[in-house]
């Protein structure tokens, strides 16, 4: 194990050759795709909350000390960003649980606008999200 935003190590001669790069590239330590977007959401501060969804949702909150919070799924010094304390939860399946429901809760008017217009239904969706008004 290596922190955040350390080398994990370098390529080697076969993958380097495969990449078309050189022997002893180095290769970042894997980070978890949420926890990577954390920074870009402005949230790189203790004490606020970042929502990442993907195929799951994952909520991300930066501490400056260990508080453990029933109810969370996890925390970990310097796990989600290095300097911090990091709390996570959320909910599993949310892609699939989307997909689901494009594939079998539309309006059938909907479904058909969505192909008329030869667009996925989520396209379609956010199209007509985006025009509403926050609240």
């Amino acid at each position: 194990m290596v922190p955040l935003g350390a080398s994990a190590g370098g390529l080697t001669p076969e993958w380097a050759a495969r990449l078309g790069l050189r022997p002893g590239t180095p290769v970042s330590a894997a980070v978890i795709d949420a926890h990577a977007a954390l920074p870009a959401c402005s949230t790189a501060k203790a004490g606020r909350l970042a929502m990442i969804m993907g195929t799951s949702m994952c909520h991300m909150l930066l501490a400056d000390s260990e508080k453990p919070v029933e109810g969370m799924a996890g925390f970990c010094q310097d796990g989600i960003l290095p300097g911090f304390w990091g709390y996570e939860g959320g909910q599993a399946a949310v892609g699939d649980i989307f997909g689901w429901f494009f594939r079998n809760g539309l309006p059938a008017g909907l479904a058909d606008e969505a192909q008329a217009k030869g667009v996925a239904p989520e396209v379609l969706l956010t199209e007509k999200a985006a025009v509403l008004k926050p609240g």
